[in-house]
């Protein structure tokens, strides 16, 4: 068991926060290589929408992350990096968001999942 916490805060030294275009600050916590955002459904709608009303140059895209993506980008690098390429990655499935409780991570309330971030889009 110790060496299952020590591991925890080693991993949450490698916690990072990036600024999105001068938009808001998005935490992400890095699962098995793949940067996993930190986010609400409706903080990621947030960052979503105002991305899209910067009319900026820099596109971008969403991609909803469960344990089989990740796993799947740990396996092919260039996969992973679509991933980490993203604007956001979000937790589409329970056991992302329970990693970032164990991980040392923010504490998540819910998984961002993806038919409903498309319907509330």
């Amino acid at each position: 068991m110790w060496q299952l916490q020590n591991l925890g805060r080693i991993l949450a030294n490698f916690f990072c926060r990036v600024m999105i275009a001068g938009m808001v600050e998005v935490q992400y916590l890095p699962v098995l290589g793949t940067r996993i955002a930190s986010v609400t459904c409706d903080e990621a709608l947030e960052i979503i929408l105002e991305k899209a009303e910067t009319k900026s140059l820099v596109h971008g895209y969403v991609c909803v992350a469960n344990v089989h993506t990740v796993s799947l980008g740990r396996r092919d690098p260039s996969f992973r990096e679509v991933l980490n390429g993203a604007l956001l990655t979000v937790p589409d499935g329970q056991p992302l968001v329970w990693a970032h409780r164990f991980l040392g991570g923010r504490r998540l309330r819910e998984r961002v999942y993806g038919p409903t971030l498309m319907l509330r889009l």
